[in-house]
């Protein structure tokens, strides 16, 4: 049996005797390593191109970008787990991380046990991340992920079945985070902001009907049910939503309604008549 290929972190640490040292915890645990001593050499070593399985991401790092700001460069070009390394252990600045990646943080001081396991766990859930993503790229309806920072739309994910509904690739809607908003013809605008701003007061979040532009330049009318998740502090952290066409539904009913006040019209003449 062929041995398994080891997987390669890259660990970003500007203090030589600190990375010396967890360089070759790492190797103990039976990885590869690469080393950064900036965030500007993070961003080069983790480019698409090359093979990383995991980064190690010190928060402080001296002068020039900083580890979070590196991490969003980074997320920016690829999926990839980041941990953070700390010797801060305040509130804020663990939760400002814990804004940019799900994998978590490390205490500096931590044995070997609690990084090694930090490691683990890290691999894990990014294998169980990827094989979610798998099960709704295979979904029919479109279900897309909204990361915020500091109140901002910051990146955003969406699943094949956006391009069905929208016209728009999903690299399309990635790359410009706020291609959705604009989609939303003017006239439904402040209805779905009113909406999406009543949510933090509501337990089961509603769904919300309104139109689109797609690409092609017709118009749709979609579902949108969102779900709002927020950090300890209050602050929007990100948005997972489900959408779906509802243009066929909303036609028929709209061609009910004509029925509708046609028959009304007909009865309210029908009465006029007999009266007359």
């Amino acid at each position: 049996m062929a041995q398994a290929e080891r997987k390669i972190i890259l660990l970003v640490e500007d203090e030589f005797i600190i990375s010396l040292a967890e360089s070759e915890a790492i190797k103990r645990f039976g990885y590869d390593v690469l080393v950064a001593n900036s965030g500007e050499e993070a961003i080069r070593l983790a480019s698409p191109e090359r093979k990383v399985d995991l980064i190690l991401m010190d928060i402080d790092l001296g002068g020039g970008i900083d580890g979070p700001e590196a991490a969003r460069r980074i997320l920016g070009a690829r999926n990839i787990p980041i941990v953070f390394l700390t010797s801060n252990t305040g509130k804020e600045h663990v939760e400002s991380v814990k804004r940019i990646t799900r994998y978590g943080y490390v205490i500096k001081s931590s044995n070997d046990f609690v990084l090694q396991s930090s490691i683990e766990m890290a691999f894990a859930l990014f294998e169980a991340n990827r094989k979610a993503q798998k099960i709704i790229e295979s979904l029919v309806d479109y279900i897309y992920t909204v990361y915020y920072e500091d109140g901002q739309v910051s990146r955003t994910m969406h699943n094949p079945a956006c391009i069905a509904v929208t016209g728009y690739s999903a690299k399309e809607l990635t790359d410009d985070p706020y291609l959705w908003f604009n989609m939303i013809l003017p006239e439904d605008r402040d209805r779905v902001e009113m909406h999406m701003a009543t949510l933090p007061d509501t337990s089961n979040p509603a769904s919300i009907e309104h139109r689109i532009r797609r690409k092609d330049g017709t118009v749709r009318w979609i579902r949108n049910t969102p779900v709002l998740h927020f950090d300890s502090s209050g602050a929007l952290v990100s948005q997972d939503g489900i959408i779906v066409d509802v243009t066929e539904r909303r036609l028929a009913e709209e061609r009910i309604q004509a029925l509708q006040r046609e028959r009304d019209l007909l009865l309210r003449d029908s009465r006029r008549d007999s009266i007359i």
